[in-house]
């Protein structure tokens, strides 16, 4: 029999984007798979809809804005409980092809070393380009990049190939890497959470895999937007948390010129594409880190 793999989606009044997502997951090949979604306290009926029209899908209502590690753990865990072999993770904002799933488990089965792996991620709508096929995540500069990111898709990207991480947009996490190391870290609450949760996997011997004969197209930019206050704060913020859980010493030599850069560049375009009604977070985040404020931040909407 197939191994049993949970998809675990949360959403936070996702109405516009239900039924692109569950409708491509209906029309999945993988022949034993279940779908749980977490819901973040949605307010845009999008719950209602959901019980409407996918009756057979497992809803759990949080009643509360847990974010994305907070909101993924409770679906991971039902899905743990409940006897999955893999879990995968996919944001509402995706379209799967057909054969996604089964083209990640093949896979990881061919190789026990596997324990994270994920699709190639192509944008949406423009659908020949790619988005990412995983990422790297060097501790000496302690920015992760993605491979592939906005590249036209000619058949460049193959076959499997081991990366520092998997977009948190659509990950498959075998129920072995959860075992050892836990779920993710709530303290990031949105942004690093697949980067950190992937470190932590690596350093305790699994493989992190991209796979891009399976293919999810993601509408990009769409589950947060981009550049505004809260991506800016998030994304500061738990940079550093990232680099404090992960790096070793000697990458703090040359973090923090990396870090320094980063920020000014982003300083500067803040102010002039947004008027610096965004910077100030950078600020924010760089001082809650320091004092340890983690999760959810309230008050600076």
């Amino acid at each position: 029999m197939a191994p049993l793999v949970f998809v675990v989606i949360v959403n936070y009044n996702g109405m516009e984007h239900i039924n692109d997502c569950l409708e491509s997951l209906q029309k999945a090949e993988y022949p034993n798979f279940k779908v749980v979604i977490s819901d973040n306290g949605s307010t845009d009926g999008s719950v209602e809809i959901i019980k409407e029209k996918y009756p057979s899908i497992k809803i759990i209502e949080n009643h509360a804005n847990l974010g994305y590690g907070r909101g993924n753990n409770v679906g991971i865990k039902y899905a743990l409980e409940h006897n999955a072999d893999y879990v995968f993770l996919l944001n509402l904002d995706t379209i799967v092809e057909p054969d996604f799933l089964t083209k990640l488990v093949d896979t990881c089965r061919a190789d026990p070393s596997i324990g994270v792996c994920g699709p190639k991620v192509m944008n949406f709508p423009c659908q020949k380009v790619i988005q990412s096929i995983g990422g790297t995540y060097k501790l000496w500069k302690g920015i992760p990049s993605r491979i592939g990111k906005d590249e036209d898709d000619h058949g460049q990207f193959k076959e499997p190939r081991e990366v520092d991480w998997i977009h948190g947009c659509a990950m498959m996490i075998k129920r072995e890497v959860f075992e050892r190391i836990g779920l993710f870290d709530e303290r990031f609450f949105l942004f690093y959470e697949e980067t950190d949760f992937c470190c932590q996997a690596a350093k305790n011997g699994f493989r992190i895999v991209a796979v891009p004969e399976s293919v999810i197209f993601h509408k990009y930019r769409v589950s947060t937007g981009f550049l505004n206050r809260l991506f800016v704060y998030y994304y500061t913020r738990n940079a550093l948390l990232c680099m404090k859980k992960n790096a070793l010493w000697y990458n703090w030599l040359t973090f923090p010129f990396f870090f320094i850069f980063y920020q000014c560049a982003g300083f500067f375009y803040l102010t002039m594409r947004r008027g610096g009604k965004s910077t100030p977070m950078i600020f924010w985040g760089i001082f809650d880190f320091l004092r340890g404020n983690f999760g959810k931040r309230e008050g600076l909407w």
